[in-house]
């Protein structure tokens, strides 16, 4: 989907990425939030400490982002300030 948004300029490139961050959170959990359910075929019994490393993976990747999101926003409005 973020291919497709980007390529028919429905996205501009900070939207991009802020939507790639969230694909990565999405696929991590759907590879690993589904062992957490404990029910059913998906839950393969290696459940320990499987929720906080889940957690601590997108809470970096929402730090990484905002992080990201604030230096471009700051190094813009330097230019700005200088032209």
């Amino acid at each position: 989907m973020m291919l497709h948004l980007r390529i028919t300029g429905l996205i501009r490139p900070l939207g991009f990425c802020f939507g790639m961050v969230f694909a990565n959170v999405t696929v991590a959990l759907a590879w690993f939030g589904v062992n957490l359910l404990n029910v059913g075929l998906h839950s393969y019994g290696f459940t320990d400490n499987v929720a906080l490393n889940l957690f601590i993976f997108i809470g970096f990747e929402l730090l990484f982002c905002i992080g990201f999101y604030l230096k471009i926003k700051y190094s813009n409005m330097k230019i700005k300030i200088i032209e």
